[in-house]
């Protein structure tokens, strides 16, 4: 009888000192949210009054990344209750991974850090930096937590995304003078097949063929539509007078002589 009055007397002040950690009493615990929906979840209302109760304990005492320690003996010793973890877990997890079991045994809750800190963590502030180490320590990955975006940028983080997005946006600029450059030369060569300009019912049928030579006279004649369009004329009329069949391919073909004999011209002309 001594010792189970021992019990009894050691419970009743473990259940005193809760409360007064719990109530803001004589020891300090943090505030911290708590989902007042969760009464209208079928999961929850679902388990009996003690899982309910383990529920909150859990919230309640794991720390400021979501991470709780199993303690089994210290859950019964407060209850009075046996608890079988796995049963917990099972419960729990019913119908979505509320709570995930690290490799070093300890748990997760999965929504606990977007729920307290928002879906972004500032490693400029203390506590968001505390938990990010918190997640290093127990080898969680951070794109894995449900809910959480990512880490907020620092300054100069923001300067360097200012600087990709302006490379992205002069090589956008560049992209549309490339299209345009290959548009002019389609155009030359529609022209010099004997198609206006507008005929729009040309360009659905050639211009995605087209364009890949186009691209390849650019490249060779470093971009300069002039040239491209006296080299395409001067060969045009050479192949017309020897009655010979041509498209913008064989202009690719046949730029290399074409430029080799000008250059000889213009040698020639010194």
């Amino acid at each position: 009888m001594a010792g189970e009055n021992r019990k009894d007397k050691k419970r009743e002040e473990l259940r005193w000192l809760c409360d007064r950690t719990v109530t803001g009493g004589i020891f300090y615990m943090a505030k911290r949210f708590h989902d007042t929906e969760i009464w209208q979840q079928d999961w929850f209302l679902e388990v009996s009054y003690e899982f309910m109760m383990l529920w909150f304990y859990i919230l309640d005492t794991c720390n400021y990344a979501g991470i709780w320690k199993p303690n089994k003996k210290l859950i019964e010793f407060i209850t009075t209750k046996k608890v079988d973890l796995e049963k917990t877990l099972s419960l729990f997890n019913r119908d979505k991974n509320r709570i995930r079991v690290l490799k070093n045994g300890r748990w997760f809750l999965e929504d606990f850090i977007a729920f307290q800190y928002g879906n972004h963590l500032n490693p400029k502030n203390r506590v968001h930096n505390s938990i990010l180490n918190e997640l290093v320590k127990n080898d969680i990955e951070l794109t894995s937590i449900r809910g959480l975006q990512g880490v907020k940028h620092t300054l100069k983080d923001k300067d360097k995304d200012k600087d990709k997005d302006k490379d992205k946006d002069k090589d956008k600029e560049k992209d549309k003078e490339k299209l345009i450059d290959v548009q002019n030369v389609v155009l030359i060569y529609k022209q010099i097949m004997g198609f206006e300009a507008n005929d729009t019912a040309w360009d659905k049928l050639n211009f995605k063929r087209c364009s890949r030579p186009a691209k390849q006279l650019l490249d060779y004649f470093g971009g300069d539509i002039k040239t491209i369009g006296l080299c395409m004329g001067e060969l045009a009329d050479e192949f017309d007078y020897k009655k010979l069949a041509y498209t913008i391919e064989t202009f690719v073909k046949w730029a290399s002589d074409w430029k080799q004999k000008k250059e000889k011209q213009n040698a020639d002309n010194r």
